[in-house]
């Protein structure tokens, strides 16, 4: 009985006696199941509905056997052939599995065939558009499926667009992530997805939309948000290399500077910088003050003094940075035999008056600033053209202003 109803099926699928004259035992199972997708093909693009159909039932009662139909072609078939609620359902359901790593349901194992039928289903949707998805929507909102079911439809399409689904494999471990490809659609899920929740909030998707997808579209797109809003906004307090040039005047206090006589020479500084979040290393060289003794008979020259600094980003604004900075470092004095350590206190103030946009989050900014520095360093100072080598404390105050290039 079973025998006759297979073989009645498939020539009503076919059309032609001729074909299935021949005992169905004569053909294997695949070679039925092919037969089975060519005439679905041409069912479907004959407009014969009644024939699709039953090809597709076919071929879904036969799918634990090997019948070749995947799930995502029978939501297409469904569609096809104005079963939208069907379809619908079962490509809801098959979103939900892919963006809710929790949500596991039962479903057979099924084989996947590439063929003429399949490239029929999938002709029209590579590259998958939202013009693509516009269109499809607009077909189910003209019938007379519930408006509930259209809706869901309309979210899971979005989502389809918005969402993609990240593999990689590293040591021997597959891993996934999911991830928004598309931030345009995605601003259209959540408003998509909001009403939904609010008009059908007895809906069994209702939870995964409000506790699981809206959440974690939220996350995802506020960093991007706040990126197309300020561009700079994530590169604050955050790291980089850069150098900068610097004309620079200065003056002594402290118990040496009654001794000593100080005025500029060529001034001139330059420092290399290089930052992680918040800190900052400096390391800098300045030349150009001339200090010495009042009745200095030996050849005047600039003292030279070298540090290292450590500086903590305190404000930062796409504009504005304040860094106030410690370090240690050492002065070479033309009029001393020995050359005192520094103690170091200051701050850079930077006006960065150029930016290149970086071109996605966490990307490089090449940037133009215009800094103002103010370094005390201190030291204890001798000499024996000064108070016969007696120790003198002494401070080195140094008011920059420079320019400098960075890579943000």
């Amino acid at each position: 009985m079973k025998l006759r109803i297979l073989s009645l099926v498939i020539f009503v699928l076919l059309g032609t006696s001729c074909l299935w004259a021949q005992n169905t035992s004569q053909f294997s199972k695949k070679e039925l199941f092919s037969r089975a997708r060519d005439a679905l093909k041409v069912a479907l693009e004959n407009g014969n509905r009644e024939r699709a159909g039953e090809a597709l039932e076919y071929l879904r009662t036969n799918a634990s056997a090997g019948a070749p139909l995947s799930y995502f072609e029978e939501y297409l078939i469904s569609m096809e052939l104005g079963r939208y609620e069907e379809g619908i359902l079962l490509y809801a359901d098959l979103r939900h599995s892919v963006m809710d790593n929790e949500y596991k349901p039962e479903r057979e194992e099924r084989v996947e065939e590439y063929d003429p039928l399949s490239k029929y289903l999938f002709r029209d949707l590579n590259p998958f558009t939202q013009a693509k998805a516009d269109s499809l929507y607009a077909i189910v909102e003209k019938s007379d499926v519930k408006q509930e079911y259209k809706e869901l439809y309309r979210v899971m399409l979005y989502a389809e667009l918005a969402l993609a689904k990240n593999l990689l494999t590293y040591g021997g471990y597959r891993l996934s992530w999911d991830t928004v490809k598309d931030t345009a659609c995605a601003a259209v899920l959540l408003d998509l997805a909001g009403r939904y929740v609010d008009t059908f909030p007895m809906s069994s998707y209702t939870f995964f939309f409000k506790e699981k997808l809206i959440p974690f579209v939220k996350e995802i797109m506020q960093p991007l948000e706040d990126f197309r809003n300020d561009p700079f906004s994530q590169k604050y307090y955050t790291g980089g290399i850069g150098a900068h040039v610097y004309g620079w005047v200065g003056f002594l206090s402290g118990e040496g500077a009654d001794y000593l006589k100080d005025y500029m020479g060529t001034p001139f500084m330059t420092d290399l910088t290089v930052r992680i979040k918040r800190f900052s290393l400096n390391a800098f060289l300045s030349l150009g003050m001339v200090t010495e003794p009042p009745d200095y008979r030996w050849q005047t020259c600039d003292d030279e003094s070298i540090g290292l600094t450590l500086g903590f980003n305190v404000f930062d604004t796409r504009y504005l940075r304040v860094e106030p900075f410690i370090g240690y470092g050492a002065t070479y004095y033309c009029c001393a035999e020995a050359s005192p350590d520094d103690f170091i206190l200051g701050s850079n103030v930077d006006f960065r008056f150029f930016a290149t946009r970086p071109s996605r989050i966490g990307g490089p900014s090449l940037a133009l600033d215009l800094r103002f520095k103010y370094m005390m360093q201190m030291e204890m100072f001798q000499s024996n053209e000064v108070n016969d080598r007696e120790e003198l404390f002494l401070m080195r105050h140094t008011f920059a202003l420079g320019l400098g290039i960075e890579l943000w």
